[in-house]
């Protein structure tokens, strides 16, 4: 399994990633209508996992004001506890530079894992009750020179 940056080439491929996660998830992130919107905004930087040619899960983060917000992770579901999520994430933390931030589900038990082992602070548990609000995690990256 390798992880890069996503090009124009894998539309297709993202196109159908999208798709099934709308299938797991209906209303989650429906504004991204297509993955060349992604590819094609200035502020959003996508990742891919793939192995023998083909993509297994995405990763997309966006630049605001000074700050990375990771809003995506997804893997196939076949796929999932194979160690896709954790290689994703820690490419795009490579990848990005300063803050990190990564808003999730309270529930989503995997993700919250794979932040806490890569060093992510939880600044806002999120509402554990009912899911309504994410859990807000945050990663300021040391400078690696000191």
């Amino acid at each position: 399994m390798s992880v890069r940056k996503a090009t124009s080439r894998d539309v297709n491929e993202l196109n159908y990633l999208l798709k099934k996660l709308w299938e797991e998830k209906p209303s989650y992130m429906r504004d991204i209508n297509d993955a060349s919107e992604l590819l094609n905004d200035e502020k959003a930087k996508v990742f891919v996992a793939e192995s023998n040619g083909n993509l297994y899960g995405f990763l997309v983060a966006y630049r605001e004001n000074d700050k990375n917000k990771i809003v995506m992770v997804y893997v196939l579901p076949d796929r999932r506890n194979h160690g896709y999520g954790l290689k994703l994430t820690e490419y795009a933390v490579n990848y990005l530079e300063g803050c990190i931030e990564a808003c999730v589900s309270p529930f989503n038990e995997d993700m919250i894992r794979i932040l806490k082992k890569l060093e992510f602070i939880c600044e806002d548990p999120g509402d554990e009750d009912y899911g309504t609000r994410l859990a807000k995690w945050r990663l300021i990256k040391k400078d690696k020179s000191k």
